[in-house]
């Protein structure tokens, strides 16, 4: 409870017993801190019961001049409410659509790193892919080389044998089947 309801009761008291202008100095007081404050509810409330006490008491040219303050007030709040309501709007309407672009920009990542997974994997089994050719590169070498080995050997060994069956052991020469 602030001086200025304290000043504004004060006031009021003092229209009730017919203090008219300690009242409303009083009074008048009493609003001027509550506006210092800020232009509220509570400034309108205040001036309403104001407003009322004049009446009341007769002072219709104040009580004429602190009606028109109230409807000045009350429309001023009353815009305000409407533009704070409209800001909070858009605020909420503004967070919902950075809400889905970070929901967007979040697949979007999640698409984008399954990609690059998938590009590792593709580049690792390339890589495993030449390996193994190269293995089995290696491997159809040494064959051909084991190959070309026991074919020589083999082409010796029928020559030495074709020798022999035309050749006499002993002595070099031709035998009768030569």
């Amino acid at each position: 409870y602030s001086l200025g309801h304290a000043l504004i009761n004060i006031g009021l008291a003092d229209l009730g017993v017919g203090r008219v202008q300690a009242g409303m100095k009083a009074a008048g007081t009493g609003l001027e801190m509550l506006e210092s404050r800020g232009r509220d509810a509570e400034l309108l409330v205040q001036l309403n019961r104001y407003v009322s006490a004049l009446e009341r008491r007769g002072e219709t040219s104040e009580s004429w001049l602190r009606l028109r303050e109230s409807l000045l007030l009350e429309t001023e709040l009353s815009r305000r409410d409407r533009l704070s309501t409209v800001i909070a709007l858009q605020r909420e309407s503004s967070f919902q659509q950075r809400q889905r672009q970070m929901e967007q920009l979040q697949h979007d990542n999640a698409l984008q790193a399954a990609e690059i997974r998938r590009r590792a994997i593709e580049r690792t089994l390339s890589l495993l892919l030449a390996a193994a050719m190269g293995a089995g590169g290696v491997a159809a070498w040494r064959l051909y080389l084991r190959a070309r080995e026991s074919n020589r050997r083999l082409a010796e060994n029928n020559q030495s044998l074709e020798y022999a069956s035309t050749h006499d052991a002993v002595t070099g020469l031709f035998n009768r089947r030569a």
